[in-house]
């Protein structure tokens, strides 16, 4: 018999959001095995977990509203058609902002004069069952149906770092100071804080005065097919590259010029005219495949890929050295964020897409044997298990277990 209901809501672009969470999901179903897990995601994320067949059967998946990322030629995240010309994004943005002004102005009155009224409810269970707890993996509308209900929420993000923390003198110029200022206030949108709030990062920066009492900063969260690897890491003799789209594009043409090294490539099918253009002695090349990747990622000596934070996270975890390739533009400063962690924390290098080239790659090549001591110092674990246990002691806590 379910006794207790808890939501638990991903933002829906990437795999990052699944990778980081689903650990977590696994531990609050298995500890509360007479709990319901209600996980609420949309369009990639959602495409993801719903084929995900070890979840525990007290977890459920159901979709809800979110906006969607749009690309443009280069590969890159477009602003204007994300904020400006995509109708559904109008259409989910307009239903989450309406649930907003509902949570600061209309619910405070509603309360006010009458604190059993089901008006919230009532206006809010078309987008979120009933439950008990809620958790937020930087999305916007359940934090607000918790405000609306009076129900306790908990974040955990990587990006609200972008908030909270303090970057002066930590490599960031004036066009990463603005585009910093922008994501800040789609942030607030995006991804309401709560007090307190857990950031996961790989660097530790520090916080500004005003949220050093509401901020659990934590090490990486990765997947467990992830950390098991980590006692049976090796070092052999080649760097393993993940490249896709745009990215694709600029890492293949370079990594062919240097010869002296061998790469391993994950991409997505070659074109014949891609094969003639690509193709090297030094170069051997996979169709992305997550049940053969694993194993390379744990046997190679060095990874280039995107600067997504839960790939830079499974690469310090695994000790191996990453060179992080930014996509760039205005709506991917969470990649620029990222990159900059990795730089200041001396386990790896990196740039945008645009800048990647083969003096670039020669110069992360050459630096190696540095990067790998400085992961071997950092010692980085798997905080997944760590997390859970503070989301769980914060359930008991609130509903009085």
């Amino acid at each position: 018999m379910i006794s207790k209901k808890i939501a638990y809501s991903l933002n829906g672009e990437g795999f990052g959001h699944y990778g980081r969470s689903i650990g977590i999901i696994k531990f609050l179903a298995n500890y509360f095995s007479d709990f319901q897990i209600d996980v609420y995601c949309y369009y990639n994320t959602y495409s993801i977990i719903s084929k995900d067949l070890s979840l525990p059967a007290n977890v459920s998946i159901k979709k809800n509203l979110g906006m969607h990322m749009y690309y443009n030629r280069r590969g890159t995240i477009s602003f204007i058609k994300t904020i400006f010309l995509s109708k559904s994004n109008y259409s989910n943005f307009f239903k989450i902002f309406c649930v907003g002004l509902y949570a600061k102005f209309v619910n405070p009155i509603v309360t006010f004069f009458n604190k059993d009224s089901l008006l919230g409810y009532n206006y809010t269970k078309k987008y979120i069952d009933d439950f008990d707890f809620a958790v937020v993996d930087y999305e916007p509308l359940l934090p607000r149906v918790a405000k609306i209900r009076n129900k306790k929420f908990i974040t955990i993000d990587s990006i609200n770092l972008l908030l909270c923390g303090k970057f002066s003198g930590y490599g960031m110029n004036l066009k990463d100071w603005l585009y910093r200022q922008i994501n800040k206030i789609l942030t607030q949108f995006e991804a309401p804080l709560s007090n307190p709030a857990i950031i996961t990062t790989i660097y530790d920066y520090p916080l500004k005065n005003k949220y050093q009492n509401k901020i659990i900063k934590v090490g990486p969260l990765v997947r467990k097919e992830i950390s098991n690897l980590a006692s049976d890491v090796v070092t052999e003799d080649f760097v393993l590259v993940y490249a896709r789209g745009a990215i694709k594009k600029k890492l293949l043409p370079v990594i062919k010029q240097v010869t002296d090294c061998k790469f391993v490539v994950f991409t997505d099918t070659l074109s014949e005219k891609e094969k003639n253009q690509y193709f090297a002695s030094h170069i051997e090349f996979h169709d992305i495949d997550p049940v053969t990747f694993p194993d390379y990622f744990r046997r190679c000596k060095a990874i280039i890929s995107a600067s997504g934070y839960t790939s830079i996270s499974e690469a310090m975890v695994l000790n191996k050295p990453f060179f992080a390739v930014s996509i760039g533009g205005v709506l991917a400063f969470e990649q620029r964020l990222s990159l900059n962690a990795l730089c200041n924390s001396g386990c790896g290098d990196g740039c945008t897409h645009r800048k990647f080239n083969k003096k670039r790659l020669v110069l992360f090549l050459a630096h190696l044997g540095q990067y790998q001591q400085m992961l071997k110092e950092k010692n980085y674990q798997d905080d997944t298990a760590h997390v859970a246990q503070l989301v769980i002691d914060m359930i008991k806590k609130e509903l009085k277990i």
